[in-house]
Parts: structure tokens; C-alpha cells; sequence
């Protein structure tokens, strides 16, 4: 008979595995605090790494500045117009510049264009938030600004300069009477025998277009169309681009003159100068790059010219922008600013000369003569002395 089969048994069941017990709060807040830490202990070596690369400390907060400054750039500020103001070799504009940006969050540039250039680059829609002149605003200037929406917000003289005379080194004549000045730049003479020179060559007289320099001294002597570019025919003119040029011209023609800033000439090497004094009435003859015995109250009160900073508003301009640029003319204007404006043969406007005169558009001239004359206009349209 045949045995049955006994069943297979069943499998004893597995347990449970039981769940991992949940991690006290207090250890996610370790875990936490230590990345933390983590990632300080490393900034803190990075920062200690960059610091051992520095020299001083003043590099470390140099650097951090120079960061500071990418993230958040300071305002800028257009400075445009005179080359006489502005002009490369001479160093105003630039000691201003970092004694300003010293003082004042802010980045200066500078467009060295000449004053009329410096009118033309703000009608053209060109940046020109402050308009460095070396002659007063005509009502023509004016009127062109207000035909683009351009009003003179701040007027004011921060300086004078004197205007000196070259000529040819071979040029024998040992003074210049000033009297036959306007002869000579209307060419109602053409020749210098004809003004007590021995040398008897023509008369070319060099000028630069869009100079505030050329057109002061013609208006000066009566002549008003150098702001076109128009000169007498009678005389022989001719054009040159640069200061520099234009000596380098006088200085190698025979029968050649040129006026030009003193305090410009005072950068270039006295030896090749050929400077003639200018002699008034019957007193002694005046060299004005001989400082020593240079008194600006004997030069002739013509030339002697003002130099002015104007303020520019338009409807794009902001409140920051202005008010900055109100600070550099205020600045200008100031001790700090005139002492470096005197360091470069400047005279400061502390001193007004006898004879010469200032010219302001009318809303900055006074109603009498016992207020002073108002130097900004604000957005409402008020005077700020």
C-alpha cells in the first residue's frame, strides 16, 4: 500500500524589519550650523589667501573700493569746452579732477574741444553738463542753446588769464605798443616796418577756428566774425588746429604772430619762446610769463579775459546730475579749487582786475548794486547765491 505524501511545511515568516527611528530635531540644526560653518571657515581662508597677496592694508580696502565701485559705478559728470581750461600738458583739469572724485563720489570726463566746440557739442545733443569757456556766452551762443531746449542753469568767473603775444625769433622788434594792435589784426597795416620794426616781411598772423582765445582778442581789438571764422581780408591769416601747431608755425615764420594763454606758454621751454612785451602809453614794456615783476594791474585790461564754468540743464537732466555738477562749480570756485587753478599761472578770481569786464546772461545779474549776484538757478528757478 502506498505511504502518502506529508506536505511540505510553510516557511516561518520573516519579522519585520522596523523602521529607523526618526532623527532628533537637534541634530538637522548641527548638521546645518556645520555647513554654515563649512562655508565661513572657507570664505575666511579665501579672504586670508587674497589679503597675504596685498602689500598694506590700504590695498585690501583699495580693492574692496575698486569692487565697489564695478557694482555700483559713481555718477558721471561731462566737462566740455576750453582748451584753454581743459587742455592737455597743462594739468588743471586733471589735478581738479582727482582732488574732485577725492571729495565727491563721481567720474569726470573731460572733451577738450575749444568754448565754441564746447557750445556746438551741447547743441548736438552731446553729454555737456558743465561748459568751460574762456570767453563769455554771446546772446547768439545763448539763443542756440535755447533753441535746443538748453537753458544756463549756474554762471560764474572762476579765474582770469592773461593773453600773451609771440612772434618769430628772428624778429627784431623788442616791444609791442598796444596801440597798433587793432591796426595790425584788422590789416589796416600789413607789414611790421609799418608799426617801428626794422623787418620789413609781411605780417601773418596765425589763428585757431573754434578758439576761444582767437575770438576774445579780435572782439577785443574790434572785430566780431571770428565766431564764424571770418577774418579781415586785409591782413593775412592763417589757420592752425593746436596751440602746439601753432607756435611750432610762428615760431619757424619769418614775420609770423600769435597770442596765446600765458599760462599755456609757461609749459613750454622758455628758450624757444620769443615773447613780445607789450608796452602801454610811456611806461615800461610787459612781459607776462616774467612773473616775478608781473603785475596784472598794468597789463592791458584787453588782455586780460575772465574764464568762466557754465551749468547746462535740459529736460533729460536729473536732479543728481545737476546738483553734481553745481558741486564741481562750486568747487572750482573754492580755496582748494583755486589753489591748484593759481599753481598753473592762473590768476584767481578772489582779485578782480581793474578795467576788466564779466558778462552773464541777464537772469544771473542783479537788480541792484547791493545784492550779490546769484551763481545758480534752481530747478524752480530761484536764485542760490
Amino acid at each position: 500500500m502506498t505511504q502518502p505524501i506529508p506536505p511540505k511545511p510553510r516557511p516561518a515568516a520573516r519579522p519585520e524589519t522596523p523602521a529607523p527611528p526618526a532623527q532628533p530635531a537637534s541634530r538637522e540644526r548641527r548638521s546645518g550650523s556645520s555647513s554654515r560653518i563649512a562655508i565661513l571657515v572657507f570664505l575666511g581662508s579665501l579672504l586670508g589667501s587674497l589679503i597675504g597677496t596685498f602689500s598694506s592694508i590700504d590695498d585690501v580696502f583699495n580693492s574692496f573700493g575698486r569692487i565697489a565701485q564695478i557694482i555700483n559705478p559713481p555718477p558721471t559728470l561731462c566737462v566740455a569746452g576750453s582748451n584753454t581750461i581743459l587742455g592737455d600738458g597743462l594739468g588743471l583739469a586733471e589735478d581738479w579732477k582727482a582732488d574732485f572724485e577725492s571729495r565727491v563720489p563721481s567720474k569726470i570726463t573731460y572733451e577738450k574741444v575749444g568754448s565754441l566746440g564746447g557750445v556746438n557739442r551741447a547743441v548736438e545733443g552731446g553729454c555737456v553738463n558743465v561748459l568751460a569757456s574762456s570767453e563769455a556766452l554771446t546772446s547768439t551762443q545763448l539763443q542756440r542753446l535755447a533753441t535746443a531746449q538748453i537753458e544756463v542753469a549756474c554762471a560764474a568767473e572762476i579765474g582770469y588769464d592773461v593773453l600773451a603775444f609771440v612772434t618769430d625769433t628772428n624778429n627784431p622788434l623788442g616791444s609791442l605798443e598796444e596801440r597798433f594792435l587793432a591796426i595790425m589784426l584788422n590789416g589796416n597795416v600789413t607789414h611790421w616796418n609799418e608799426v617801428r620794426s626794422s623787418q620789413t616781411t609781411p605780417i601773418y598772423i596765425y589763428v585757431r577756428p573754434q578758439s576761444g582765445t582767437t575770438d576774445y582778442v579780435l572782439k577785443a581789438y574790434g572785430w566780431t566774425g571770428a565766431e564764424q571764422d571770418q577774418y579781415p581780408a586785409g591782413a593775412q591769416y592763417i589757420t592752425c588746429s593746436s596751440n602746439e601747431e601753432c607756435l611750432d608755425l610762428t615760431l619757424s615764420t619769418e614775420g609770423s604772430l600769435y597770442w596765446v594763454s600765458s599760462a599755456w606758454m609757461h609749459t613750454q621751454p622758455p628758450q624757444y619762446l620769443r615773447v613780445l612785451p607789450i608796452l602801454v602809453g610811456d611806461e615800461q614794456p610787459i612781459n607776462p610769463l616774467q612773473d616775478a615783476d608781473f603785475d596784472i594791474r598794468d597789463y592791458p585790461s584787453r588782455l586780460v579775459r575772465p574764464l568762466y564754468l557754465y551749468v547746462l540743464k535740459s529736460a533729460t537732466t536729473s536732479k543728481e546730475s545737476l546738483a553734481l555738477a553745481e558741486q564741481f562749480l562750486r568747487y572750482a570756485r573754492g580755496v582748494n579749487g583755486q589753489k591748484l587753478l593759481e599753481k598753473y599761472h592762473f590768476r584767481t578770481y578772489f582779485n578782480h582786475p581793474k578795467g576788466v569786464t564779466l558778462d552773464f546772461p541777464t537772469v544771473f545779474n542783479t537788480s541792484s548794486a547791493d545784492e550779490r549776484r546769484p551763481l545758480c538757478r534752481s530747478m524752480a528757478g530761484s536764485a542760490i547765491s
